[in-house]
């Protein structure tokens, strides 16, 4: 937010427009504030909380792009 203070001023007058000061957002408020929930979505699609996913566990054997998968082994997807 310090390099683009102007996205950050237009949530925050979102926020101010649709919750005011007297208490916090919550789910309800979730329609009403499109320009911070883009803007969310946009800082977790440039950089992720983690670099790889949830792991998965491979159920049986299967190949992919002729790679030969044992059944059993654990695979990361790299989401970047």
């Amino acid at each position: 937010m310090t390099l683009y203070q102007g996205v950050q001023k237009r949530a925050q007058a979102e926020i101010d427009r649709v919750v005011g000061g007297n208490r916090l957002p919550d789910f309800s408020d979730f329609d009403d504030l499109p320009y911070l929930e883009a803007m969310i979505k946009e800082l977790l699609r440039w950089n992720a909380p983690t670099p790889l996913g949830t792991s998965h566990a491979v159920m049986e054997d299967d190949v992919y792009e002729g790679w030969f998968i044992p059944a059993g082994t654990t695979l990361l997807e790299n989401i970047w």
